[in-house]
């Protein structure tokens, strides 16, 4: 769930902010089976928009250096959106294909929950970008988009997914090996006024977050 929705998010940057030329040539290597993922936040900043990457103009294109937290889909993708601040402190957003030269992909991601999110760090190291490559992400608010409520949709259903597998594994696991307070009366802990009653009121929790996402 995770690596979609970066992908289709960047499609949606894209759509926002990329010229007709470029629109057509990232959509075109999407619809080739080409995968985006972003490298965009950054780890052990004030706020989760302090941004300490920078681009600069050289020659006819640009140059990224900076280090990134959190990059989903980095591992599994083609291409990696690097978000980085320029001279102006204006948010630019570049398109790079991974394996280029300055790019690494740190394949560091371990964490309990979502393994193979490969939410891991991405280094900018005299990173370079052709012009055409850049887009100007910090015009995304100048009008109201559905770009952030997108994204948020998404994480949410992600979520709600995790929620409900994890609230099945729970009626398994008491299924199956669970035993019954002692003062319960029942045979089997499924069988516990209060294990049901509990597990009931979080399955009443869950529907209604998912119907408010269907809705």
């Amino acid at each position: 769930g995770q690596i979609p929705q970066n992908h289709y998010c960047l499609l949606e940057d894209i759509r926002l902010q990329g010229t007709p030329e470029q629109q057509a040539h990232f959509f075109g290597l999407a619809l080739q089976g080409h995968r985006f993922a972003n490298a965009l936040s950054e780890t052990g900043g004030k706020h989760v928009q302090d941004i300490q990457a920078t681009i600069r103009r050289e020659g006819d294109g640009y140059v990224i250096n900076g280090r990134k937290g959190y990059c989903t889909g980095s591992l599994y993708a083609h291409w990696l959106a690097v978000l980085a601040l320029d001279e102006q402190q204006n948010a630019q957003l570049a398109f790079v294909p991974r394996g280029t030269e300055g790019l690494v992909v740190v394949d560091d991601w371990d964490s309990m929950g979502q393994r193979t999110t490969s939410s891991g760090t991405v280094l900018a190291q005299d990173l370079r970008v052709p012009a055409f490559n850049l887009f100007p992400t910090h015009k995304s608010y100048d009008s109201p988009t559905l770009a952030g409520p997108f994204a948020q949709l998404t994480t949410a259903a992600i979520d709600a997914g995790i929620a409900r597998a994890a609230l099945r594994d729970t009626v398994q696991f008491v299924q199956r090996f669970a035993r019954p307070w002692i003062d319960a009366g029942v045979e089997k802990a499924s069988e516990d006024p209060l294990t049901i009653i509990q597990v009931g009121a979080l399955d009443i929790r869950l529907e209604a977050a998912e119907a408010l996402l269907d809705r």
